[in-house]
């Protein structure tokens, strides 16, 4: 969910990359955790056709909806990873 963009040296910088990577984590993390209750629940099973392709577009705008509220934050050592909902979570073409 972060990168690295620094690597912190000092005790300041270190408290700082903790202090960022809580930030990012705490905005990010509920929306991983729910995709994946959603995707998992039998809730999902007894609605009407709901596929993956849906809950991963709702998701998707949720995740990104909290990516542009972490960009009004000033990040010096860790930044969010952007692609780390799509790159993990995004419908795979069957005949690729």
């Amino acid at each position: 969910m972060t990168v690295v963009i620094t690597i912190p040296k000092t005790r300041e910088q270190k408290r700082k990359a903790k202090r960022e990577t809580t930030t990012i984590v705490r905005t990010l993390l509920p929306v991983d955790t729910m995709f994946n209750r959603a995707i998992l629940a039998d809730t999902t099973e007894k609605t009407e056709e709901v596929t993956y392709e849906d809950l991963y577009k709702i998701f998707l705008g949720l995740w990104n909806k909290r990516l542009d509220d972490l960009k009004r934050k000033h990040f010096d050592i860790i930044v969010p990873n952007v692609r780390y909902f799509s790159d993990n979570y995004a419908p795979k073409s069957i005949n690729a």
